[in-house]
């Protein structure tokens, strides 16, 4: 993931955030216990499956067509990332697919 550091949380300013404020790591350690930020959990989520697959992530992009509106490619063929890039609701889900973060977008 690319994130600024200290910018791991939603941000809304008209600028680049500067990275050289204080960070407020005890926010973000409650953040993540209460699953109450989703761009720090997908984060951290990703993070966790690039360290259990290396080989997964060594390897190049493959991209896949999902249809307008959907970003998505292999990782190494056997992970498969897919973001919609417009607000048209979830991708749906093919035979095989597994929810990664359960829950994350729900509020």
């Amino acid at each position: 993931p690319d994130v600024y550091g200290g910018d791991e949380l939603e941000t809304l300013a008209l600028v680049d955030p500067d990275n050289r404020r204080p960070v407020d790591w005890d926010l973000r350690i409650r953040a993540l216990r209460n699953r109450s930020e989703p761009k720090l959990v997908l984060t951290r989520e990703a993070l966790e499956l690039r360290a259990r697959r290396p080989g997964s992530f060594a390897a190049g992009y493959e991209p896949v067509d999902l249809g307008e509106g959907v970003c998505a490619f292999h990782r190494g063929g056997d992970v498969l990332v897919a973001v919609p890039v417009r607000d048209r609701g979830e991708p749906l889900p093919g035979a095989g697919w597994r929810e990664v973060v359960p829950g994350l977008y729900e509020r």
